[in-house]
């Protein structure tokens, strides 16, 4: 079994007004799936023993979800995404958690539609600068 020294990982959670949760010092696991075709990543986060209080919160007002993880000394944002669906439960009598389910880019991939003229003799730069303009209308932005 290999050591899990000096790890170190964040969990933030942010709403539409821009105020963020950082529950970072709770238990909590992930994974993280990021496939090399055209699907959006997606994270299945799991926090343990919540607080009812704070656990509501998270259900009603919280959209956004940022999760860095590495070692110290090199640490760095791992997933930015929208949370899609939180569902509450146990896994005994004494241990509860919420779920996360957050994706990366689900709204643009889904719904942002380009349409723009390039002039002739465009180049790579113009026509990614061009669709990025378009994203960013559903929150992407050029990398992390």
């Amino acid at each position: 079994m290999a050591d899990q020294w000096l790890r170190k990982a964040s969990l933030v959670l942010e709403n539409a007004a821009g105020d963020q949760l950082d529950i970072s010092q709770l238990h909590f696991k992930f994974s993280i799936s990021a496939a090399d075709v055209q699907t959006p990543a997606a994270a299945q986060i799991r926090v343990y023993n919540l607080s009812d209080n704070t656990a509501q919160r998270i259900q009603k007002e919280f959209a956004k979800v940022t999760l860095r993880a590495g070692y110290e000394g090199n640490f760095g944002t791992i997933f930015v995404g929208d949370v899609k669906q939180i569902r509450r439960g146990k896994e005994t009598s004494i241990d509860k958690y919420l779920d996360i389910t957050a994706a990366n880019g689900d709204m643009a991939y889904n719904f942002a539609v380009a349409n723009f003229t390039l002039a002739a003799g465009w180049t790579a730069t113009e026509l990614y600068n061009a669709l990025l303009q378009e994203l960013s209308l559903y929150g992407i932005t050029a990398g992390y």
